[in-house]
């Protein structure tokens, strides 16, 4: 009797030991960024550690594509990516926390400090309609949009407020005698991917995955509401039919901490504004064969062909002649194996070209020929935004930007190394 006790006490220990390392282990994660100057840890207490994990990226379902933004149907590969744990921001960088960054640079180069301020002149510029005019002087500075996402904002500008912040957290760490933390960047998208779908993913080639980045696979609540800020497109000029119906209570941006979070507590993955990553869209990348490129292609295509494009001759057409008749190169060999026909209108032609073919063979040509200027790289954007319809809401979705352009829909999210 007195073994049994004496096995059971054992027992007991070693569950109490387990059950304390466990919760150390917890607690020094949470741990990190404590005992930390409060300029410090008003800015760090917003960020959400993301364990390492494995995930199959550029996972899109079709059915999502509507008429309207078919347009937008990028050449995603899907592949399987191990991401280490790292640090990412819950909500979007704001217009307030932004400011603070022109106003701090403004103190240390005076009129050069100019290039950090965002575009506000893209809201008419990208929307030419009276309702927009309002958000040029008002969006950015007034105080009412303070906690809103900032916009109109390039990946370069993006680049430099992470090294800004980074600067300043820094020297209020050595200040304190506390050790310095790592950079502040943009995430990677396999690291934007790998936050978006929540915790508890698990991984298989036939992955049942969570299509949008507030933590479901549906676009409305039980109450039949919109999950996230984007436009429900349900017709071929993307006009809702009923506002009642397909409101998401919003008619741009909303504030950061709007609409439901995911399961690690992160705000707006899907909607509200889309986000620069870190990333060079990479669809010809060494390693990547024609044949694989093909069926990037076939996927949305209605022909199953076995002829392939003539890549060979887009390095031809982008020297002889530029970017564009390198697109609309591809396009007549797209119209001449009927590839994405039944996706695309003759009215959407434009759009793809834009939006799709030339970033395609910018990309294509830099990687073949390692001769694209580096200012002249495309970024790949995350998450849909407010004017964007359910496909581009995907975690999976990924569309592009030039680095040194911005957008009215394009805004960003800090990331950070776990030490």
């Amino acid at each position: 009797m007195d073994r049994k006790i004496q096995i059971m006490k054992i027992k007991n220990i070693l569950i109490a030991v387990v059950l304390m390392t466990q919760v150390q282990t917890l607690f020094s994660q949470k741990d990190q960024f404590s005992k930390m100057p409060l300029a410090v840890k008003k800015i760090t207490e917003q960020m959400v550690l993301i364990d390492g994990k494995t995930i199959i990226m550029n996972n899109v379902e079709s059915a999502e594509i509507t008429a309207s933004d078919s347009t937008l149907i990028g050449l995603a590969i899907k592949k399987r990516v191990t991401n280490s744990a790292f640090y990412i921001s819950k909500t979007e960088v704001t217009n307030l926390e932004y400011r603070n960054f022109c106003q701090d640079m403004e103190k240390k180069l005076g009129k050069m400090a100019a290039k950090f301020l965002p575009d506000t002149l893209i809201w008419i510029q990208e929307f030419p309609f009276s309702y927009f005019n309002p958000f040029v002087g008002h969006y950015f500075r007034h105080p009412a949009y303070d906690n809103y996402p900032v916009v109109g904002v390039s990946w370069e500008q993006a680049n430099a407020y992470c090294n800004w912040l980074s600067e300043k957290v820094n020297e209020e760490l050595k200040a304190a005698g506390k050790p310095l933390l790592p950079n502040f960047r943009l995430p990677t998208e396999a690291e934007w991917e790998a936050a978006a779908m929540g915790k508890n993913i698990k991984l298989s080639d036939n992955q049942p995955f969570v299509r949008f980045g507030w933590g479901s696979s549906l676009l409305r609540d039980k109450n039949g509401l919109l999950l996230g800020n984007f436009r429900f497109l349900p017709d071929r000029n993307g006009f809702v039919l009923d506002v009642q119906d397909f409101s998401d209570n919003t008619s741009i941006t909303a504030p950061s901490e709007s609409y439901p979070p995911n399961s690690y507590g992160i705000y707006n993955m899907s909607g509200n504004v889309s986000e620069w990553v870190m990333d060079v869209l990479n669809l010809a990348v060494s390693g990547i064969k024609d044949d694989e490129l093909l069926n990037a292609f076939r996927e949305n295509s209605s022909a199953d062909t076995k002829e392939k494009p003539d890549f060979s001759r887009i390095v031809d057409f982008y020297k002889e002649k530029g970017v564009h008749a390198a697109a609309d190169f591809m396009l007549s060999e797209m119209k001449r194996l009927k590839l994405n026909e039944h996706l695309i209108s003759e009215a959407d032609l434009s759009n793809y070209k834009k939006q799709i073919l030339i970033p395609f063979v910018t990309d294509y040509v830099r990687f073949a020929q390692k001769n694209v200027p580096e200012d002249n790289y495309f970024r790949i954007v995350k998450g849909g935004s407010w004017f964007d319809g359910p496909y581009s809401q995907q975690i999976g979705a990924r569309h592009c930007l030039q680095q040194q352009k911005s957008s009215a829909r394009v805004g960003l999210r800090l990331a950070i190394n776990k030490i």
